[in-house]
């Protein structure tokens, strides 16, 4: 096997890895590099050599640093098959239309504002004609399911998603595959959750020993503090401003961490630790991805 880290080397951002072996060509992510902007737009233009005939995509999850520059690879003459589960598929599509708007308006305001004379016009790294093409080529795939991937070029291999825990419909990819003659296993964890988090499963255990894992360490050596004091801290801040009647303002991604907080405050007021109040989420796409969570409540846990 060979494995080209082509992202989130050194980094942990703009997730991308290509891996070789019998003849077959999987990229594993797509994502985009988020960081300074000259850096960021000459890393998210660029596409590993053999990327665009790669037999397979398999995605993890709908994070843009996982799935960002996917419009990129599709446009350029990618036709291959993009595997994730089905709730990965629809996170992707509203964060990559998300995504794609957002870069078409910058690239409006600095063409209209900052760009210099006789410099080229600045274009989006996504466009959005290509979004829809993305969605063409997802194949949807459950957990626990092994699937084989083939080439003409050689034997192939198998992988199979177990729930990362991280969000909805998040994945940790199982790759099994022969060599010399040995049966073979590589791990690629993309992002893991943390257990017993509201809402979505805890990550699924492995179910045997591998030979190689990829991981990525974002919080390093940081040890966060149990989630059982995530619980009673939220509640002391929501009382405390309605003790003084203020608003609270709670910054929050759009994916994960808002559906948390809303799962908290309903909470607290169905248990009438507090009054019923308004709730608003100033964030389209914080909506559209809490109606995901509900559509796709086989993936929740006992809570």
């Amino acid at each position: 096997m060979r494995i080209h880290f082509c992202g989130a080397d050194r980094t942990v951002t703009g997730t991308c890895h290509m891996i070789e072996v019998n003849g077959v060509r999987v990229l594993l992510d797509f994502g985009m590099f988020q960081g300074p902007r000259e850096q960021a737009n000459q890393f998210n233009h660029w596409l590993p050599d053999g990327a665009t005939t790669a037999d397979a995509v398999i995605l993890s999850h709908g994070h843009l640093d996982h799935c960002g520059k996917l419009p990129l690879l599709v446009g350029a003459g990618y036709k291959g098959p993009i595997y994730c589960t089905p709730a990965t598929a629809d996170v992707t599509r509203v964060i990559l239309e998300d995504s794609a708007k957002i870069q078409a308006e910058d690239a409006a305001f600095l063409n209209h504002r900052a760009r210099k004379p006789g410099d080229p016009p600045v274009q989006p790294t996504i466009p959005q004609a290509n979004v829809g093409a993305v969605g063409r080529l997802f194949r949807l795939t459950p957990y626990g399911q092994r699937t084989e991937i083939k080439s003409p070029r050689g034997a192939g291999l198998s992988f199979t998603f177990f729930d990362a825990g991280h969000i909805l419909g998040s994945a940790y990819v199982l790759i099994e595959y022969t060599e010399n003659n040995q049966s073979r296993k590589l791990l690629f964890t993309a992002d893991v959750g943390r257990y017993d988090t509201p809402i979505i499963r805890d990550p699924h255990a492995l179910p045997d020993e591998v030979d190689c894992v990829i991981t990525e360490s974002t919080y390093g050596m940081v040890k966060h503090g149990p989630m059982s004091m995530v619980e009673p801290q939220f509640l002391e801040a929501v009382k405390s401003c309605i003790a003084r009647k203020s608003r609270l303002i709670v910054p929050s991604f759009a994916v994960g961490r808002t559906q948390t907080v809303l799962y908290y405050m309903q909470q607290f007021i169905h248990s009438g630790q507090i009054p019923s109040i308004p709730i608003y989420v100033d964030s389209p796409m914080g909506v559209e991805i809490t109606r995901l969570y509900r559509k796709f409540d086989e993936n929740y846990d006992e809570q």
